[in-house]
């Protein structure tokens, strides 16, 4: 419990250093503008405003989310790829700690995932509240629960699957405490398809 005390407030620290300098009160009206457009699927602004010089990794105060994570988090996936050529930080973070590719997990867009992972993304970085990674929250998002593509697209792309979050569980852990609660057919069928599949991946 105490290890993971100590890691929490470590990723606090390191979160709030890395967002520092791009989380702003105070925007210029060109990257209030992206993460609005973003935000709304407007794929022909977002990519004028980056044209024009649009920060993609500015993430002022009046947004919830940086231009690159509401993009992600809503599933745009070609302004995602708009964004990443702009030179959007593929490992940013928002003030909870969530990464692009743990919102896009959490709302079950399958595309950006696989596109994240096209790119390299870190899938092993963990939220600041719930320490969990993508992969956890493929497992315990209501949006994403039953979507075996996403979460086979996440597991397959070499993740640590020892790290373990607030509670103290592995994904497998996770994916055994969610069998056990559930009750349609269709979910417990999910989630033993998933524990086998984390058996499998950790021979």
């Amino acid at each position: 419990m105490m290890k993971n005390m100590n890691k929490s407030i470590f990723l606090v620290l390191g979160f709030l250093t890395s967002c520092s300098g791009s989380m702003r009160s105070n925007c210029n009206p060109n990257d209030e503008a992206l993460q609005e457009a973003a935000e709304k699927g407007r794929q022909t602004q977002v990519q004028n405003l980056i044209q024009q010089g649009a920060n993609p990794n500015a993430h002022c105060l009046r947004h919830v989310y940086s231009a690159f994570s509401a993009a992600a988090r809503n599933g745009h996936l070609a302004i995602v790829q708009d964004l990443l050529q702009g030179g959007a930080d593929i490992e940013q973070q928002d003030t909870e700690g969530f990464t692009p590719l743990m919102l896009a997990a959490k709302h079950n867009h399958l595309g950006v995932v696989n596109c994240l992972i096209q790119n390299n993304v870190d899938l092993d970085k963990q939220d600041l509240h719930y320490l969990n990674t993508a992969l956890m929250w493929a497992l315990v998002s209501d949006h994403a629960k039953g979507n075996m593509n996403l979460f086979n697209a996440l597991l397959n792309a070499s993740q640590d699957l020892s790290i373990r979050n607030r509670k103290g569980q592995t994904a497998l852990e996770v994916a055994e405490e969610r069998a056990e609660i559930v009750y349609d057919a269709a979910g417990k069928a999910f989630y033993q398809q998933a524990i086998n599949l984390i058996e499998q991946q950790m021979q």
